[in-house]
């Protein structure tokens, strides 16, 4: 495992010699690349490349289905896209190549938490605080989850 100068994991080496890189552009990963041998010279492939919005969210994500070529521009690449809601980092719909969407509608009580999540079938998901340190969700089919918080509001149990 090798890190960067920003802290971020660089690279991973692999039993095989094989490296897995991992750029980034200030923050955000920006590309996955593996580099292998063939026949004694290095091949780098783009694997993945991933896309940001203007306020730093993750937007897209590109899985090159052809990395010897190291280009999606001839189209043989999956996409998943993100939306979000309003300026927060809450995904408001997902959107695949493929035609798979996935949306959500979040309601919010007097403390600005999230009391309801509903999804694009109309379930809903809620969620009850107590204290601050304990929450109950209750999930579309009435099943209850609950979750504890120490006093830094870190999950306890």
């Amino acid at each position: 495992y090798a890190y960067g100068a920003n802290g971020k994991l660089a690279s991973v080496t692999d039993s095989s010699g094989g490296v897995t890189f991992y750029d980034y552009a200030g923050k955000n990963l920006t590309q996955i690349r593996t580099a292998t041998m063939d026949g004694g010279v290095q091949v780098v492939q783009t694997r993945v490349r991933y896309g940001y919005d203007s306020l730093g969210r993750l937007s897209a994500v590109s899985v090159d289905l052809t990395p010897e070529d190291n280009s999606i521009a001839d189209g043989k690449v999956f996409q998943t896209f993100y939306t979000y809601d309003g300026d927060s980092d809450r995904i408001a719909s997902v959107s695949q190549t493929d035609g798979t969407q996935m949306s959500f509608k979040y309601v919010q009580d007097a403390s600005k938490r999230i009391s309801e999540v509903t999804d694009a079938l109309g379930r809903v998901t809620s969620y009850n605080y107590i204290n601050n340190q304990h929450v109950n969700v209750i999930d579309h089919l009435g099943a209850v989850t609950s979750y504890n918080f120490d006093a830094r509001g870190n999950l306890s149990a």
